[in-house]
């Protein structure tokens, strides 16, 4: 499968020493998120929406690690295009724009707008009946439970609507690497 990804230059600087980018810790996480060493980087609201694509991917990804803290982002299409375009390069300005291939059995494909959705802490926009919105969001409910009512919102049927469609995976290997830009 082919895709891209953004990364900090210290994580591009990793993956070309150690031959494999992977998160395998939180200073990791920090470092690949473009946080400054003296920013208070909280990953407590990210603890939710990552647990559930790691989840995810459990269910759905034949090969599994317990190494990695969380997976690795990058992009199979954006906005219907199936490359980088302007508005995205902007977003990432600094970055360095990684292009790869690597099998299809190890990614988990999702809909960006609906996991942005949920990394926001919401789901009501999802669910047309109000039942349904109201059940979805009680607090009461744990995060098991709410993990399987979002399995719903990552199936193939879905995935085929999505303009712009994410991919979550483990570790890049160097070799995975066809392409690489320094964006400006």
């Amino acid at each position: 499968m082919k895709l891209f990804t953004y990364q900090s230059k210290e994580a591009y600087e990793k993956l070309q020493k150690e031959g494999e980018l992977k998160i395998t810790s939180l200073l990791d996480c920090k470092t690949y998120m473009k946080h400054e060493p003296n920013d208070k980087f909280n990953i407590n609201p990210f603890r939710f929406p990552y647990a559930l694509i790691r989840y995810l991917m459990k269910q759905n990804l034949k090969v599994q690690t317990e190494e990695t803290v969380f997976p690795i982002w990058a992009r199979k299409k954006w906005e219907k295009h199936e490359r980088p375009n302007r508005k995205l390069n902007k977003l990432n300005k600094g970055m360095v724009l990684i292009y790869f291939e690597i099998p299809d059995d190890e990614v988990f494909l999702s809909d960006f707008d609906i996991y942005e959705n949920i990394l926001c802490g919401g789901l009501n926009f999802i669910y047309e009946d109000e039942e349904e919105r109201e059940a979805a969001i009680k607090p009461s409910k744990t995060d098991e439970e709410i993990f399987e009512d979002c399995k719903k919102f990552f199936t193939p049927k879905i995935l085929a609507k999505a303009t712009s469609i994410q991919a979550t995976f483990y570790k890049l290997r160097l070799d995975q690497v066809k392409k690489v830009k320094f964006v400006k």
